[in-house]
């Protein structure tokens, strides 16, 4: 009974303990980056600015289903609702010496019919957004795959620092104006 117990508790441990060490700067030496769920904000430690800490605005959320995670070029932001979500993707900027957002994506369950189902994505370094989406018919009685949403989505360039949850609400704003735009040229 003690091993299922530990293996929960790490399991447990991995979900809320929201860090992230990689070298994030290029310089080989390990970078730490950290969601402190208290304030709600981010915090980056990079070794060629001395680790000082930088700061994302605070109050980005306060679900218990947020944090920070790896990913191939640097990290993300996640935040995970019961029937929807986001993750926003991070990298440093060689050039710009600074931790930029450069991706934000979306998922969506819908209701229990799933209408509105399907995820989203903007690349913030080319501007194109993709939305993969469904919508429920009433008329059909089922779920019908919409035809891929592919547009430009243009956004300021937004580094860590600067960063709060409005970039979380904007782009959900235009990623469901155009859904309803697609799927009112369905009807």
């Amino acid at each position: 009974m003690k091993l299922p117990l530990l293996v929960l508790l790490l399991f447990t441990f991995q979900i809320f303990s929201s860090q992230v060490i990689k070298d994030l700067d290029g310089d080989l030496i390990k970078d730490t980056v950290t969601f402190n769920s208290e304030k709600g904000m981010i915090v980056c430690k990079l070794s060629t600015q001395n680790f000082k800490p930088i700061y994302s605005q605070p109050e980005l959320a306060d679900e218990m289903n947020s944090g920070v995670r790896e990913t191939k070029s640097g990290f993300e932001f996640f935040i995970n609702y019961m029937r929807a979500g986001y993750a926003h993707q991070f990298r440093y900027e060689p050039k710009d010496k600074k931790i930029r957002l450069i991706g934000m994506s979306t998922y969506n369950f819908g209701p229990a019919s799933n209408d509105g189902s399907g995820e989203g994505s903007v690349n913030l370094l080319t501007n194109m957004y993709i939305g993969e989406w469904y919508h429920y018919d009433n008329s059909k009685k089922e779920l019908i795959k919409m035809p891929t949403i592919k547009s430009k989505m243009v956004f300021p360039k937004i580094y860590l620092d600067n960063y709060d949850g409005h970039y979380l609400n904007v782009f959900q704003e235009k990623s469901s104006d155009l859904y309803y735009e697609e799927k009112k040229k369905m009807q």
